[in-house]
């Protein structure tokens, strides 16, 4: 009996996969564990992905792109089936993108729980399974398969040579402790691997489960440490907090191992260390904040402000004083402002941190626009006492209480690139206590920011050793000019490192126009110059928020039969280049890429009229299946090119490209039918 009941199984388990092999590059074969399972056991199946020559499938995380197996199982009420496991992958190279997949013959493994209720002879598993198989093209490949298992108290274990060989090639689960933490643009993953392991892992690949933790073209860097190996790898387009599943395979040695690893940045807060007080953080804030006076980011302003105090030693001690405490006031709440702000975006889940204003492109053309401007006053190319209503300057330029807050609110803005000692520790302990206690401590910065010109503002004697004032003022009021434009030459590099070369162009023609329109203004003095000003200014700031927007439009046409068809027909004279695609395909992106991605290919583009049609397989779509089959083709890319008519010729034949693509292929595709 109990020979019958294998011989039936072997038979039912084989068939299915033989039958349905066919001209696949890719089939399935189920073995399972033994031939027989009791109710409220867990039985073990085996599953043998044959894979053609030249050919390969896909891991759980495939890398920059594909799919990998997936079933999906009809079974009876009650049976529980687990996860696919899978197999350790190999780095496929599709130069500049890596995949994570496999070649042969990988083996995967599922477990199978009857429930102890269960109620028959046998259980029928049935399952519908898909994969992308690829070679220079690929190709969504699927199968049905099935599988009969006896119930009964006499099983004995079978295949297991197959378990041996897929036990050996899955990664070995590990309880070694593991965090995950990102910085500075690399990810680091550090692992407490047992002392007498840890220098296997100098030379290791690393496979997140969860696509996007880490380049996949990165070098992995290994760190051995006294308790830990931190491996580091250039980070990919995934921020670490949005990671859902923290598995990694470490391959090292002809070994893999499987980590969980925790999220550095989700782990409890650190409590504070006993001698951290809220007084100490006070300290600490106002020494910073006076500090701050001597970091080259605020020294243009504190420039300004030196002026001012020249100008002081020839005034009453009154006037001086409300300077000194309009300053004051300006920086202090400048400060409260920026800090409620910070607290109130944090509350609200951001991640930002000290000086948060100056990532948005805006804020920093803004600051640079302005700091130009002041530029140019304190150079003399225009008079703010003139009737030029300049940006800026009228409010930060004199001596008085309302030129003075405006004065203290730009170095606020321009403090907060920078960073003094004391400084860190008093803004990391304010943004992990209550909104008081934080208000606190900001507020007691900028008060340290501004006491050295409050402290001279109030002190009589100090006024007095100012030089007097006389003729060297004007030469010394040009020479502040130039810290003002060097801090707006550095704030346009950090536009060019936020939004580009063509953000950095838009600010220097801005620039240039403003000084134009600075020189017209000054040679007339008709009002309409006045309105026509604030008119191009505001055009000219529209003008940017286009330069910063996300571009929607495209330069392909997505495809479709019926407007490839009318195109063909109506417009005989016109190329068309269609482009068959899909996400998972790496041939596809790499061609993409390298090659109709290309200045060169789309300048040839643009120059010859091409309709440029692109289709999208990523999903199942029947027109795009349809296209393909009649070019003799079951996957993708496929490129093809119909060359315009010359005359009253009808148009040549279409032309097929190679599926690996060259920007000279394309290029000479285009310049050859062109001359037909």
């Amino acid at each position: 009996m109990r020979l019958f009941a294998l011989l039936t199984l072997i038979c039912l388990t084989a068939f299915p996969a033989i039958a349905q092999q066919g001209d696949r590059n890719a089939y399935l074969e189920i073995f399972p564990s033994q031939t027989a399972v009791e109710p409220g056991e867990t039985i073990d199946l085996a599953i043998r992905q044959n894979i053609r020559d030249g050919w390969h499938t896909y891991w759980y995380n495939a890398g920059d792109s594909g799919e990998p197996l997936m079933i999906d199982w009809t079974v009876p009420e009650g049976v529980q089936i687990g996860d696919i496991s899978f197999p350790t992958p190999k780095r496929i190279y599709y130069d500049p993108l890596v995949n994570f997949g496999y070649e042969g013959a990988p083996i995967y493994t599922q477990s199978v729980l009857i429930p102890e209720n269960y109620d028959g002879n046998y259980v029928t598993l049935e399952g519908s399974a898909t994969w992308l198989v690829c070679e220079e093209i690929c190709i969504p490949e699927g199968q049905d398969i099935a599988i009969k298992l006896p119930i009964g108290n006499d099983g004995v274990r079978m295949n297991d040579v197959i378990f041996e060989m897929a036990q050996s090639d899955m990664p070995q689960p590990q309880e070694w402790r593991a965090v995950l933490s990102q910085s500075d643009g690399n990810t680091f993953l550090t692992v407490a691997i047992p002392e007498n392991m840890r220098q296997q892992f100098t030379d290791v690949e690393i496979y997140p489960y969860d696509w996007g933790i880490i380049q996949t073209t990165a070098t992995i860097m290994s760190d051995v440490g006294e308790e830990a190996v931190t491996f580091s790898a250039a980070a990919g387009d995934r921020d670490i907090t949005t990671v859902k599943d923290t598995r990694f395979v470490l391959k090292a040695n002809n070994a893999s191992y499987e980590v969980i690893a925790e999220m550095a940045a989700l782990t409890p807060p650190v409590d504070e260390p006993p001698h951290t007080s809220f007084i100490l953080m006070i300290a600490f804030a106002f020494l910073g904040g006076i500090i701050l006076n001597l970091m080259p980011c605020v020294f243009p302003v504190l420039s300004m402000k030196a002026l001012s105090l020249v100008k002081l030693s020839d005034k009453d001690r009154k006037h001086a004083r409300a300077s000194g405490l309009a300053y004051t006031a300006g920086i202090v709440l400048s400060f409260l402002l920026i800090a409620g702000l910070l607290i109130a975006l944090k509350g609200a889940g951001e991640t930002i941190g000290w000086g948060f204003q100056l990532q948005n492109p805006f804020v920093v053309t803004a600051l640079a626009t302005l700091l130009f401007v002041i530029g140019l006053n304190l150079l003399g190319v225009f008079d703010v006492g003139g009737k030029f209503v300049n940006i800026g300057s009228k409010l930060t330029s004199g001596n008085d209480a309302r030129s003075s807050f405006f004065t203290g609110a730009l170095a606020t803005l321009v403090a907060t690139p920078c960073t003094a000692p004391f400084m860190a520790s008093a803004i990391g302990y304010a943004l992990t206590q209550s909104a008081f206690v934080s208000l606190c401590v900001f507020g007691f910065l900028g008060l340290g920011l501004a006491f050295p010109y409050l402290l001279l503002s109030f002190i009589p004697t100090a006024q007095k050793i100012m030089p007097k004032p006389g003729a060297w003022m004007n030469t010394f009021k040009q020479a502040l000019s130039f810290p003002m434009f060097a801090s707006a030459v550095w704030l346009v590099w950090v536009l060019d490192q936020q939004a580009g070369n063509l953000a950095v162009l838009y600010v220097l023609g801005l620039f240039l126009t403003i000084g134009f329109l600075i020189w017209l203004f000054k040679a007339t003095s008709s009002k309409i110059w006045r309105g026509m000003f604030t008119l191009i200014l505001t055009a000219l700031f529209v003008m940017y928020a286009s330069v910063l927007a996300p571009k929607t439009e495209s330069d392909y046409v997505a495809f479709d039969s019926q407007k490839l068809s009318v195109i063909l027909k109506d417009e005989p004279q016109r190329p068309v280049f269609v482009n068959m695609t899909a996400a998972w395909c790496i041939t596809c992106l790499v061609n993409e890429r390298t090659s109709l991605s290309s200045d060169s290919v789309q300048d040839a583009f643009d120059a010859h009229n091409v309709l440029y049609l692109k289709g999208d397989w990523t999903n199942r779509d029947d027109h795009i299946t349809q296209y393909l089959e009649s070019y003799g083709r079951n996957g993708v890319p496929l490129y093809v090119y119909y060359g315009p008519a010359v005359g009253s010729d009808a148009r040549p034949a279409p032309l097929v490209l190679p599926q690996i693509l060259r920007p000279e292929i394309v290029l000479n595709t285009l310049k050859g039918e062109n001359e037909q």
